[in-house]
């Protein structure tokens, strides 16, 4: 049997704020990995994909994740030196 003995300090154990912090990470952890599968399986379930296989489309995804959140940082990036007047 599996034994978690060690992992966290005993007087955190039975606390609200280490369940809830678990929760968070371990819900965030399954939906950043969930998300780009989640993703490809629907366009691969659209018709008239031009993909033919998984791998294919898994890296035009993964590509199109990367654009997104480059534009989002430099959008956040220059909303911030506006506001601060740099």
């Amino acid at each position: 049997m599996y034994k978690n003995e060690g992992i966290c300090p005993e007087k955190y154990k039975n606390r609200r704020e280490t369940s809830l912090a678990t929760a968070l990470l371990s819900a965030t952890f399954a939906t950043l990995m969930c998300y780009p599968l989640d993703t490809v399986r629907r366009q691969m379930q659209m018709k008239g994909t031009p993909y033919n296989t998984v791998l294919m489309l898994f890296q035009v995804v993964m590509l199109a994740l990367h654009e997104l959140i480059a534009k989002h940082i430099f959008k956040s990036i220059s909303i911030l030196c506006r506001h601060c007047g740099a």
